[in-house]
């Protein structure tokens, strides 16, 4: 990876580094947050070992893209795709045995949401909402005169979609399941296709992609799904344009004209020409890295 990375070499995967526990400090950042404010939080009234394994889930995305630079710094190829192969399995694992075992619906990414300060928390404490109200002393839920007499007591929201009751994930049906196990299981699926096929191979790049369309298949013109759900199907769609900057199409289709494009039309325009020199040099890594291109 560092003979083509450029003028970042080391240094990014460093950067990477200090971005992951970034991340990693703002989920305990959030979870000390609540505990100590006495925040109603719906993540919090679901059972411990599924919060356990969010959070394993989401230390594990911090982490991947760092850990996969710093194994081929530190071991070579091999060692890369050691890790790679690793998270990827760990990964599935904890999403399948949510799902299976734990019947958590669609999985969701990211899997545990930063904390949304501005909706929860206001000068004086959390931030009510028009729904509902709690007893300051007595910590009870009342109904406010002006909430929605459709929505159920026990789903009545402190916040913005995050206290109060949890939204029950859609029943999946076994059509749906399996759709879902797949997607679960679409990087370690591709990264085996790629080890039997090998990495210019057509194969895996079409398999994925079969995966990924199959399974949106399968909640087309579902109406009953959650906001997380449908903001999930959305990302999901949109993820779909990766293929266009996925190899072996890229190095097929896409690159010539994206670079082209890159340095005859925006280089030349004042302001936009240094994010651009920045693209051209930042491109060479995120091919280079697996978990840039194909954990998402």
């Amino acid at each position: 990876m560092l003979s083509t990375t450029g003028r970042f070499g080391a240094s990014h995967a460093t950067t990477e580094l200090v971005y992951s526990f970034t991340n990693l400090f703002t989920y305990f950042n959030d979870y000390l947050m609540c505990k100590s404010t006495g925040a109603n939080i719906g993540r919090f009234k679901q059972p411990k070992l599924q919060q356990f394994l969010l959070y394993v889930l989401s230390a594990v995305e911090c982490f991947e893209v760092s850990m996969e630079m710093m194994a081929q710094q530190r071991l070579s190829e091999v060692g890369k795709w050691m890790t790679v192969m690793f998270t990827s399995v760990l990964k599935t694992v904890i999403r399948c045995y949510m799902l299976l075992v734990l019947k958590t619906g669609m999985c969701t990414n990211p899997p545990v949401p930063f904390l949304n300060r501005a909706h929860l928390f206001g000068a004086n404490g959390p931030k009510q909402s028009t729904q509902a109200w709690q007893g300051q002393r007595s910590g009870r839920i009342f109904r406010s005169v002006h909430s929605d007499m459709s929505v159920p007591y026990n789903q009545l929201l402190l916040g913005d979609g995050e206290a109060g009751g949890v939204a029950k994930p859609t029943k999946l049906s076994y059509h749906q399941l399996i759709t879902e196990c797949l997607h679960c299981s679409r990087p370690l699926i591709h990264l085996v296709a790629m080890v039997m096929f090998g990495q210019k191979s057509w194969k895996p790049w079409l398999i994925s992609l079969a995966i990924d369309i199959f399974s949106l298949q399968s909640f087309h013109r579902v109406n009953k799904l959650t906001s997380s759900e449908r903001s999930e199907v959305m990302r999901r769609r949109l993820l779909l344009l990766l293929y266009l900057l996925r190899s072996p199409f890229y190095d097929s289709f896409t690159r010539d004209k994206l670079l082209g494009f890159l340095k005859n039309v925006l280089s030349k325009i004042p302001i936009i020409n240094m994010v651009t020199d920045m693209l051209l040099s930042y491109i060479p890594i995120w091919q280079d890295t697996y978990s840039y291109c194909w954990m998402s």
